[in-house]
């Protein structure tokens, strides 16, 4: 068991030396306190909340349409980015990137989720071709995440479709610094089943689902404690 010594003056006054150890042992309950909040974030994990892309591109890598008013989609506001086409036609991607990301370095990455506001000129005559994540090289990820049996609502339902999620890393292995990289992003492209039609996308946002460094990196010295490898030790 750990005695502490309190020292005490001629009439009963506290002394300097027990002044400093009151000192101490304050600041030691307030950091206990402020590591006991920190640690939520530690344990259960955080995310980003949903940000938008600073730069949208028509890409013409894949397909044969081009995506005109590519600034569109950087926000949902019924003004669409669009491409035309004819049935057996796929889009040229529609690339988004720069998302400004700022996850604190040596975070786990847990998942990534992208959603879209999309729609076409009729129903039940577009559908998905390729939705890929970019990574912070510029190549794109391997995982093709296009939903390409449900087709597109022939009006805009102002609600996002959701590709991935909180545990979902797209096949492949992340870095806090991959993810905040103004290269990482998403590709989309779509591809026309029948007709001639217009496909219109509003909004593009990606969420990423990720855990803080560890307790064990966190070390704190005084000379009455010490708090390292995520245990405490008090002296006395």
């Amino acid at each position: 068991m750990q005695q502490i010594l309190v020292c005490i003056g001629p009439q009963g006054e506290k002394t300097a030396e027990h002044d400093e150890m009151e000192k101490h042992y304050s600041l030691l309950i307030l950091l206990i306190t402020l590591i006991g909040i920190i640690s939520i974030g530690f344990i259960f994990g955080i995310d980003t909340g949903a940000l938008s892309p600073g730069t949208v591109i028509d890409d013409d890598t894949i397909g044969e349409n081009a995506w005109l008013d590519t600034e569109n989609i950087k926000i949902s506001d019924d003004s669409y980015s669009r491409n035309h086409g004819n049935a057996g036609e796929i889009s040229h991607y529609l690339k988004s990137t720069n998302f400004g990301f700022s996850i604190p370095e040596g975070a786990t990455i847990n998942g990534i989720k992208v959603e879209v506001e999309k729609y076409a000129t009729y129903s039940n005559n577009n559908v998905d071709y390729e939705v890929k994540i970019i990574k912070s090289d510029g190549v794109l990820g391997s995982e093709n995440k296009a939903d390409t049996i449900t087709k597109w609502p022939a009006v805009d339902p102002d609600t996002y479709v959701s590709y991935g999620g909180d545990t979902d890393l797209w096949s492949e292995s992340w870095t806090a610094g991959n993810i905040n990289n103004a290269n990482f992003g998403v590709v989309f492209a779509n591809e026309f089943t029948q007709g001639t039609l217009n496909a219109y996308v509003d909004h593009i946002k990606i969420t990423v689902y990720y855990t803080e460094k560890s307790m064990e990196d966190f070390s704190l010295r005084d000379s009455n404690f010490q708090l390292s490898d995520g245990r405490l030790t008090l002296y006395g």
